[in-house]
């Protein structure tokens, strides 16, 4: 039986590689803009549209800053989360990142007004939506080090994890931030590293010597070494790669993602969509697109959920019933 969108669709599914700020719908970006009297000399699409050429903080930072109300934002994390359930997303852990929001919004203000959107969903029984707080490897390490006090005293609902993510040529401060990750390791929190698509293996062995995450986004440089995809298989260290936002990045082509080799590899990789309203993506269509190029069966399609589960920042309880729900679903 061939691999349909619509039997992915109805799949359970796991996002974990989602940007919120790459997330929120175009048309309300657009009632934003018009409520706040800003003039837009091109379409939404094409003004949050994500190329090589472009800077990806400075876009997104230009959406951020039309949200003018908790209100307005608690109502964009509900929106996100109720599309994400439309594309059969049961769990997703979406990364936050108060660096590229206004300074008029805390990181607690954000948060508390993205974690209600969020908890409105799970009352509606949509979804689940964590939030995962993260810096930039350009941000200041001592603003980091306060996120992460107050992620710990907090204990801000919806929180689970902490990550960070940027341009590879920043990451000669890799090292700077080892103490901020051991600081919300020692709290409990999981950890996320962005690999760096665009980058080399050394950068990535970096990542892992110094931060230690649980797991690696966007981690298409490994295949470039074969020691370090034996390591990351050896340690079944959980990887995430978004093959449309890779392609429309500049980094590789689709039918050339490593994606594929790696799985047969035995590096656990998982599917994200990095920024789906920018890129026009849904977690459907791109393990569609994987199931295609690596001419999968459903099988192997509910495998490559699986190893998503392994990669979440949930409790074991939770863990197995998403992996008994994923496992049991047959398509019609």
């Amino acid at each position: 039986m061939p691999v349909t969108l619509d039997h992915i669709r109805k799949l359970p599914k796991l996002e974990l590689h989602i940007h919120f700020e790459g997330a929120i719908e175009h048309g309300r970006i657009a009632e934003f803009a018009r409520k706040t009297g800003t003039s837009i000399d091109q379409s939404i699409a094409d003004k949050m549209k994500l190329t090589p050429a472009k800077d990806i903080a400075s876009t997104l930072k230009w959406a951020t800053g039309l949200i003018q109300t908790p209100k307005e934002l608690a109502d964009c994390a509900y929106a996100i989360a109720e599309a994400l359930a439309r594309d059969g997303i049961v769990y997703a852990e979406v990364t936050i990142t108060p660096s590229l929001w206004p300074s008029k919004w805390n990181p607690a203000e954000l948060f508390a007004a993205i974690g209600e959107g969020f908890q409105k969903a799970a009352d509606a029984k949509l979804i689940e939506c964590f939030m995962v707080p993260a810096f930039l490897f350009e941000d200041d390490r001592e603003a980091a080090r306060e996120q992460v006090r107050l992620m710990t005293v907090e204990r801000l609902p919806r929180v689970v994890g902490l990550g960070i993510w940027g341009e590879s040529s920043s990451r000669s401060s890799v090292k700077a931030f080892a103490s901020v990750f051991d600081a919300a390791r020692e709290a409990g929190f999981g950890l996320s590293a962005h690999g760096g698509a665009a980058g080399n293996p050394k950068a990535i062995a970096e990542v892992l010597e110094w931060l230690r995450p649980h797991r690696l986004e966007s981690v298409e440089a490994i295949a470039q070494d074969r020691s370090l995809t034996m390591k990351l298989a050896e340690d079944c260290r959980p990887c995430s790669i978004c093959l449309t936002s890779s392609e429309a990045l500049g980094i590789v082509e689709k039918v050339k993602n490593p994606f594929g080799r790696l799985v047969k590899e035995g590096v656990p990789v998982y599917l994200g969509t990095d920024f789906p309203t920018s890129l026009g993506v849904s977690l459907t269509t791109e393990v569609h697109c994987a199931a295609a190029l690596c001419e999968w069966d459903f099988a192997r399609v509910k495998a490559s959920m699986q190893r998503a589960i392994d990669a979440a920042f949930c409790p074991e309880q939770e863990r197995g019933r998403m992996a008994f729900n994923i496992e049991g679903f047959m398509p019609e």
